[in-house]
């Protein structure tokens, strides 16, 4: 039997729409993992939320188990699984499936936060980490829009007591243990962002910090078109990557041996989806605390209808993600994202 008949033939009439369906699914995850932020295109298809791909999936199954094509349906179902795993994000954390280890040397808790200049808030904001009680606290938009609205982040200091300070432009941790060092690197084309780098003293044990605010992309520019719009904005974001990558490989020199081979948490928000060639080139140096040890799709933004998972805790490989989790708040627009990490 030839191709042609073969494809023809009523065995296969009732998976084709199925076997169409996957791989038009898997040619647009290749496309946007593969080529992601290279080409405008695919870049705008990967930063997109990615709900609509389930679509397809979900009618040929419904078409399958009416017209009582149980083969079809399975087929179906698992591609509708696949689909929730790789575009959306569902997810049962790795964690789960390993052993436990030997004790660790020490545990803390990171959270991370966009607070959008305290626009909702001060005293909500405050509420929202206090009943998280982070140990180290990373934020992003730590700043006002106009120069006569109070800075948000003295009156956020005073109301969470305890907290040593590092800020660099609109980045900012907050720390329960010392601030042994702390310096700032600019990100290219950005004007007040800047790459937050300390060390902490934890117990005795030093710990290397960054927090970090990568430009997000840019859909609206009238002095461009759509594809340069895009196109800008990736490669900007590209350059402002390659640069936290460097300074993720190489701390300050001037600082103590000790300080810079120390263990390495990033918090920041990325405005990066968890895909793509950016995610990839982060995930193949540092671990992602939500893909260890979180449970479901872990989304951040917007905070009243969270559809897109762009905030991160990362982390070197002494670090092991617990247990991380986001919560349901509304003091930003952003939810703030948690880990429970041990070091080993």
């Amino acid at each position: 039997m030839n191709f042609r008949l073969w494809l023809s033939s009523g065995k296969l009439r009732g998976w084709r729409l199925p076997l169409a369906n996957a791989a038009c699914l898997i040619l647009l995850w290749l496309f946007e993992s593969r080529v992601g932020e290279v080409f405008w295109l695919s870049g705008a298809l990967c930063y997109l939320p990615q709900h609509l791909a389930l679509l397809p999936s979900l009618v040929l199954l419904g078409w399958a188990l009416r017209r009582r094509q149980w083969k079809a349906a399975g087929a179906c179902a698992l591609t509708l699984l696949w689909v929730a795993h790789v575009f959306v994000g569902l997810q049962i954390p790795a964690s789960t499936w390993k052993r436990a280890q030997s004790p660790p040397r020490l545990r803390l808790r990171a959270m991370n936060y966009n607070i959008l200049g305290g626009q909702n808030g001060i005293a909500n904001l405050a509420a929202t980490i206090r009943a998280q009680n982070p140990d180290v606290l990373f934020l992003e938009e730590a700043v006002v829009e106009r120069a006569s609205d109070p800075d948000p982040v003295a009156p956020l200091h005073a109301a969470l007591p305890g907290y040593f300070e590092a800020r660099a432009g609109e980045v900012c941790i907050f720390s329960r243990f010392p601030v042994l060092a702390q310096c700032q690197h600019r990100f290219p084309h950005g004007e007040s962002r800047f790459i937050l780098e300390a060390v902490l003293d934890v117990r005795g044990v030093p710990v290397r910090v960054l927090a970090v605010h990568p430009y997000t992309i840019t859909f609206r520019d009238p002095e461009r078109s759509f594809p340069q719009r895009i196109a800008h904005s990736l490669s900007v974001r590209n350059q402002q990557i390659s640069t936290l990558l460097g300074v993720i490989e190489h701390a300050p020199s001037t600082w103590k041996s000790a300080w810079r081979a120390a263990p390495l948490l990033v918090g920041g928000d990325f405005n990066t989806p968890p895909r793509g060639r950016v995610y990839n080139a982060l995930s193949a140096r540092l671990g992602d605390s939500w893909r260890e040890a979180g449970w479901g799709m872990g989304n951040s933004y917007s905070a009243s209808l969270p559809v897109v998972r762009i905030d991160y805790l990362w982390h070197s490989a002494r670090w092991r993600a617990a247990r991380a989790f986001v919560p349901n708040s509304r003091a930003s627009d952003h939810r703030p994202l948690v880990a429970d990490l041990e070091l080993s």
